[in-house]
């Protein structure tokens, strides 16, 4: 019995980071906010491809999420019209607001995006663009 306590004491447990996300920039608060976080470059942008995701109102316009040390990609969007999906004109420019972890410009790709938690708290604050 001690030493099952023993081990127990010294039995490491998976390293958690505290991803806290700020999103600013929003044109208004209508509709929902979408999160997604990504942890691998092969499902990036894939809807069946996300990790963890969180729905959440332009109003609150923060999320934390807990989740093992490593690396991660964010995307978010403002569904406005609150149809469940980023709306896109005839040219595939989205016309509804988005954003991504690095608040990079340019077509949207994993490595751009990549940002890595380590154990504890991490904050990462992404900029909704609108066209």
């Amino acid at each position: 019995m001690l030493l099952s306590l023993f081990l127990f004491a010294f039995t490491t447990l998976p390293a958690t980071s505290n991803l806290q996300i700020n999103i600013t920039n929003l044109k208004h608060q209508e509709g929902k906010i979408f999160i997604a976080i990504y942890n691998s470059k092969d499902n990036f942008g894939e809807p069946d491809g996300v990790y963890k995701a969180q729905v959440i109102s332009p109003a609150t316009a923060y999320c934390s999420f807990s989740i093992p040390e490593g690396n991660y990609a964010i995307a978010i969007f403002h569904d406005e019209n609150n149809n469940g999906v980023l709306d896109k004109n005839v040219f595939g420019v989205p016309t509804e607001g988005y954003g991504f972890s690095n608040n990079f410009s340019g077509w949207p790709t994993y490595q751009k995006a990549l940002i890595y938690c380590g154990t504890g708290t991490y904050k990462q604050t992404i900029e909704m663009k609108y066209w």
